[in-house]
């Protein structure tokens, strides 16, 4: 989490794969750090990634920043992803490199968001598209 700058003592809030709703979890593929090691998420075209988190400060001050940690499963082709905040489409677009997690880092609008909320991640290839399907590690929201 160090290459995000989590601070939880900020109210930074971490969302590991393994706990957001949908996609395929495979633990037997993990990612390895100096650190830590986890399971990814992998998102079919049509399949989303759903999460929770609080805004406990309300209204934000600024724009709270939504950090996914992911990686292509293609050398071919990066993902297509929408980023989606309480039913409002927020970011589409290609995120994430071949087999390299890297941080994708998405402004959220003020406007979207409430003092609990709904985050959808998205995968918009078209069906049957395997090489547009990213591998999500974790996600982390910074409200401040």
């Amino acid at each position: 989490m160090d290459e995000v700058g989590f601070d939880g003592s900020k109210g930074d809030q971490f969302i590991p794969a393994s706990l957001m709703q949908g996609g395929t979890y495979n633990p037997a593929d993990h990612v390895y750090t100096e650190k830590h090691s986890r399971g990814v998420k992998y998102v079919d075209a049509g399949k989303e990634l759903a999460m929770d988190f609080a805004c406990n400060l309300f209204p934000p001050e600024s724009p709270p920043k939504l950090t996914i940690v992911g990686a292509s499963f293609s050398a071919k082709v990066n993902p297509l992803i929408e980023v989606e905040v309480n039913g409002q489409s927020v970011w589409r677009g290609e995120a994430f490199i071949p087999f390299r997690y890297k941080p994708h880092e998405i402004e959220l609008p003020v406007n979207a968001i409430r003092r609990a909320n709904r985050l959808v991640i998205r995968n918009i290839a078209q069906a049957g598209n395997w090489e547009r399907r990213p591998k999500i590690h974790y996600a982390v929201i910074k409200m401040r």
